[in-house]
C-alpha cells in the first residue's frame, strides 16, 4: 500500500531553525510512499511532513486528501514535563492493544530524551479522507481514545517535523476509515 502526502526534500538531524522555509516548499511536490518508506524518510532521515496533500500552499482550505494520521505525545503541559498518570511512555504505548493492531510505527521527535519521551504514533488509513470534517472527526475520535495526545494536532494542514528513530509496530497495519 502506498499513501500520498507532502514530505520535505531536506533532511534534518535537529529541529529545523527556519520552519518558514519548509512551509514555503513542502507542498511543492507530492510523495507517494509505503509506510516503511515514510518511516525511513520522517523517522530516520528527519524530514518534515504534511499528512494531507494540498492544492497550493499549506492551508486546510487547500486540502485534497489525507490517508495518514499522527498522534503527538510531548508529555508536557504549560511547558512543563508531565508525570505519573499524565505521562505517556513509548513502552506503555507499544503495549496498547489498539496501537498494536492499527498503528504503523512510532518515531521519536528531535527533542525526545531518555528522561522525557516525545514521540509520534503514525496510522495509515485503509482509504483517504477527503474533507476537513472527516480529518477533524478522525482526530477527535483518536484523541478521545488517547487524551494525553497533543490537542493541537487535529487538522489537515498541520506540519510534523521529522525525528531521530523509528520503532516499527507493523507496517502492514491500517486503521479503517469507518
Amino acid at each position: 500500500m502506498q499513501v500520498k502526502l507532502h514530505i520535505d526534500k531536506q533532511a534534518y538531524r535537529n529541529k529545523p531553525k527556519n520552519p518558514g522555509a519548509i512551509n514555503n516548499r513542502v507542498t511543492n511536490t507530492v510523495a507517494e510512499v509505503t509506510p516503511e518508506e515514510l518511516a525511513q524518510l520522517v523517522g530516520t532521515e528527519g524530514r518534515t511532513m504534511v499528512l494531507a496533500t494540498m492544492d497550493g500552499k499549506r492551508n486546510k482550505n487547500n486540502m485534497v486528501q489525507q490517508q495518514v494520521l499522527a498522534l503527538d505525545f510531548d508529555n508536557k503541559e504549560d511547558g512543563k514535563k508531565t508525570t505519573g498518570m499524565f505521562y505517556q511512555s513509548i513502552a506503555d504505548t507499544l503495549e496498547d492493544s489498539f496501537i498494536q493492531e492499527h498503528a504503523s510505527f512510532i518515531y521519536k521527535t528531535f527533542s525526545c530524551t531518555n528522561t522525557w519521551e516525545k514521540f509520534r504514533v503514525v496510522f495509515i488509513l485503509d482509504e483517504a479522507l477527503t474533507s476537513n470534517n472527516e480529518v477533524e472527526s478522525a482526530y477527535k475520535w483518536l484523541m478521545e481514545k488517547y487524551p494525553l495526545a497533543d490537542k493541537a494536532t487535529k487538522d489537515s494542514s498541520r506540519i510534523f517535523f521529522g525525528g531521530t528513530e523509528v520503532i516499527e509496530i507493523d507496517y502492514a497495519n491500517h486503521l479503517e476509515k469507518s
